[in-house]
């Protein structure tokens, strides 16, 4: 059911020296489409997407998942990126400090250096603990009607086509089959990540408010990393799972992490979660970050070159040196006892 319209058609068009109006008149109809003026029975189809499936791997055989990637239409993706372009300032000084997954480049890095040096600064003192939250199919779960009421409150511009996008059940084809889209944001909507981060940035700053005496707390998107006292951080995390439930977050209780110099301090949190007495550990969501960025570099790697095992090849070095790299900023002990692969080694 897709219009077949892909961006190197537009391209094509643009560079065509004789045809003066497809500049003026393509911006007229993007300006309409951010303006709301999208009729409801174009929206359903023009907000839709195919759906790709993709394989998600967990610590175990029961946390295995498969997350459905949107590819929109053309035309939809370049409205939200024009639209994020537009409002990338106004959105970097709304999520900080909190949030350094949107409008904010360098984000990991800026977590695993404020963390680090945080810890190095109470490490030892008050029962520390670091906490890693993680929550269950986010993107997908998150409550439409918080996504819109946030939009609407911080970010009043986008409204009109955010509501055109997501106020209706747009349509989602995978194959021969037609699903209505009447939950979250769309894994592949430009705009998904800051409207997913507007509903966790209000949880996180009533959890901030609520908790003044934490030591610190970042995001990188879904991924929520704090710490303070072992006290300070189950009232957090009691909040987080209890408060998050109204916006349709739940915790993922198996891939959250705790970080403490004695282990009896967090006895109290639930048996799921998993403990560790090294630091690293609890930066390892935040380091497969890059995965996003590697996977997108492989399908290129892919489609260019005739040798696939190569590429494959490229994208797995790739990938130990981003993971080796942000190890040194953490630990440098540890990444001198690292067992590097064969592939990485020659």
């Amino acid at each position: 059911m897709s219009s077949q319209l892909h961006l190197q058609h537009i391209i094509d068009v643009l560079d065509v020296p004789a045809v003066h109006a497809v500049r003026p008149t393509l911006r007229g109809v993007l300006n309409k489409m951010l303006a709301g003026f999208v009729p409801d029975e174009i929206s359903k189809g023009m907000a839709g997407a195919s759906l790709t499936p993709l394989f998600k791997p967990g610590n175990n055989e029961k946390d295995w998942d498969v997350r459905p990637i949107a590819v929109g239409e053309t035309m939809r993706r370049l409205a939200s990126k024009c639209a994020c372009a537009e409002i990338q300032k106004k959105a970097e000084g709304f999520f900080k400090p909190f949030q350094l997954g949107v409008a904010t480049s360098g984000g990991v890095e800026n977590i695993i250096h404020n963390v680090r040096h945080n810890v190095n600064k109470h490490f030892g003192r008050d029962d520390f603990t670091v906490l890693k939250i993680d929550f269950a199919n986010a993107f997908n779960t998150v409550s439409r009607k918080s996504v819109l009421s946030e939009c609407f409150a911080y970010f009043p511009e986008l409204f009109p086509w955010v509501k055109s996008c997501y106020a209706g059940q747009p349509l989602l084809f995978y194959q021969d089959n037609v699903e209505l889209s009447c939950a979250g944001v769309q894994q592949g909507d430009p705009l998904g990540p800051l409207l997913f981060s507007l509903v966790l940035q209000k949880l996180i700053v009533y959890v901030n408010q609520s908790i003044p005496h934490l030591k610190f707390m970042y995001a990188f998107l879904d991924d929520v990393t704090l710490g303070g006292s072992a006290d300070d951080v189950l009232r957090a995390w009691n909040l987080f799972n209890m408060i998050g439930k109204n916006y349709g977050l739940e915790l993922n209780m198996s891939k959250c992490e705790l970080y403490s110099g004695d282990l009896n301090d967090v006895a109290e949190f639930p048996k799921e979660v998993r403990r560790f007495d090294h630091l690293i550990w609890l930066f390892w969501g935040h380091l497969l970050e890059i995965r996003l960025f590697l996977l997108n570099m492989l399908i290129h790697l892919l489609i260019m070159s005739k040798n696939c095992w190569c590429a494959l090849k490229i994208c797995m070095t790739l990938k130990w040196l981003c993971i080796c790299f942000a190890a040194v900023l953490v630990s440098p002990k540890w990444f001198t006892s690292l067992e590097l692969p064969l592939l990485f080694q020659k």
